[in-house]
């Protein structure tokens, strides 16, 4: 097994929530080209917000990909960090364990408004709260997760145990689509301003992944706003205005 030490050098800065599930999927596939087992060690500096300590703890307690001790091998600069799941496949993999049982009909709300960078991502005034409306009308138990309304670690315990997760182009929508439960994820996008496809891959990023073994390919798949295509997945216009239609052309459901 290889154990890395990541350093701020290995991103091009401090790491948010969507980086380290990201991160879990770039070892998945060094491990899967390379047929070695491979994690990597995260020193307490590396947070972008020291204020995530605990979902970045529940990640290493729940995924197999970090190491508690630290390694001999410095993780190199993982160039283009967003273009290598996309380079090499358009879904992504469960390697998160969820600890909790899902509770059937609770929906959870992740609200998207003060993205501080890509703001184009905020969803519109109001669109939360027309939305626990519409869906307490079919019958869903409706919880918000956000810091206005609970502690960091509440919200990772309600994402994880809620059938439908809603949510913005943020770090929760990698975290939830990466839980071994493979939750109900209605991602809410931007999809007026996103470029779903990239069509070439830099010369830069294909020697990055010669480096660990892996074989780049010509093209990238797939980009961001769409990392998962498994398990249950809807992605709306969060502009759109018939997102309760899809919800329940999707999964069926009816108002009571």
């Amino acid at each position: 097994m290889k154990i890395y030490n990541a350093t701020e050098q290995s991103f091009g800065g401090k790491l948010r929530k969507g980086d380290v599930v990201q991160l879990t999927q770039i070892l998945l596939v060094i491990s899967q080209f390379t047929g070695e087992a491979v994690k990597v060690f995260l020193p307490e500096d590396i947070l972008f917000d020291e204020a995530d300590r605990p979902y970045f703890t529940f990640l290493e307690d729940n995924s197999p990909f970090f190491s508690e001790e630290p390694g001999n091998i410095a993780l190199p600069y993982l160039y283009h960090f967003w273009y290598w799941k996309d380079a090499l496949s358009n879904a992504f993999v469960p390697v998160i364990n969820n600890p909790y049982k899902i509770i059937k009909n609770q929906i959870c709300i992740i609200p998207l408004h003060d993205g501080y960078y890509e703001t184009h991502r905020n969803w519109s005034f109001g669109l939360d709260m027309h939305l626990a409306e519409q869906f307490s009308l079919l019958g869903l138990q409706v919880v918000f997760a956000s810091k206005e309304v609970c502690t960091l670690e509440e919200s990772v315990r309600k994402v994880c145990q809620s059938e439908f997760v809603v949510v913005g182009q943020t770090g929760f929508s990698y975290f939830a689509s990466a839980l071994s439960t493979k939750n109900k994820i209605i991602g809410l996008y931007d999809l007026d301003n996103c470029f779903l496809y990239r069509d070439d891959i830099s010369i830069i990023t294909k020697e990055n992944m010669r480096f660990f073994g892996v074989t780049p390919p010509d093209k990238i798949l797939r980009s961001d706003p769409l990392p998962y295509d498994q398990g249950e997945t809807l992605i709306c216009n969060f502009r759109s205005n018939n997102i309760i239609e899809q919800v329940k052309q999707r999964w069926n459901l009816t108002t009571d």
